[in-house]
């Protein structure tokens, strides 16, 4: 919407340098906020992850680095289509299949 009004008004060299200013601040504030919330729901993520999977095999979810992305995606086999969840840190990909019954 700023970036509308720097375009569209005729302002003078004064006004529309607080409008430019304005809107970085602004830009830059709601991206502070998207990255708080990204990893809020990232730290949501893992506990949940945490929770579901019974057997580690000797390795320690908080040693593999800060999650960075999460998701449910389709992988296709022999029996047919499976949902899987991936998670992917800095130091390992972690893939976990849907059984009937597990919470989405």
């Amino acid at each position: 919407m700023l970036q509308s009004l720097e375009k569209d008004a005729d302002y003078d060299q004064e006004h529309l340098a607080d409008l430019v200013e304005g809107r970085i601040a602004a830009q830059s504030i709601l991206g502070r906020a998207d990255e708080a919330l990204g990893k809020e729901h990232r730290s949501e993520a893992v506990n949940e992850l945490a929770s579901r999977v019974e057997d580690w095999k000797g390795h320690r979810i908080d040693h593999f680095g800060e999650l960075l992305l999460f998701g449910t995606h389709t992988v296709l086999k022999g029996e047919g289509p499976k949902e899987v969840e991936r998670e992917v840190s800095k130091r390992f990909l972690v893939l976990v299949p849907w059984f009937r019954g597990s919470p989405k």
